[in-house]
């Protein structure tokens, strides 16, 4: 989310707002049947939620939070990740990061196309 313009290309702000005692600033990324909501801590100006919503029933509620930053190799990182959403079947839960790493080398034949037979069509 460090490059909110190339995501969303209609960014407007929104009036500060109070959560759980934080005030927050808002940026809002309108489109035509629903919105992002991007909530960044007033103070330290750390991305804390993500909310999207519809306005119509076909739409669903997906609130995304953002806490216990810490510091790695001088970026402020989240290590927890609530997820929580209305969406039937979808799943709501955390996920806690316990170690990153950035600029690991990955081996380049992750990203080649797997060597599979030749498909024969037709005939018997």
């Amino acid at each position: 989310y460090a490059r909110l313009h190339d995501l969303f290309t209609d960014l407007q702000t929104a009036p500060r707002q109070v959560i759980e005692g934080v005030p927050m600033d808002v940026i809002v990324a309108p489109n035509h049947i629903a919105s992002t909501k991007l909530f960044f801590d007033a103070s330290t100006h750390l991305l804390a939620r993500i909310e999207e919503f519809g306005s119509t029933s076909a739409y669903f509620k997906h609130l995304i939070e953002f806490s216990e930053y810490q510091e790695f190799d001088g970026i402020k990182i989240p290590t927890r990740i609530d997820r929580e959403t209305d969406e039937p079947g979808a799943e709501n839960g955390v996920t806690r990061l316990r170690k990153i790493k950035q600029n690991v080398e990955v081996n380049a034949t992750l990203f080649e196309r797997p060597n599979i037979a030749p498909t024969v069509l037709g005939g018997k």
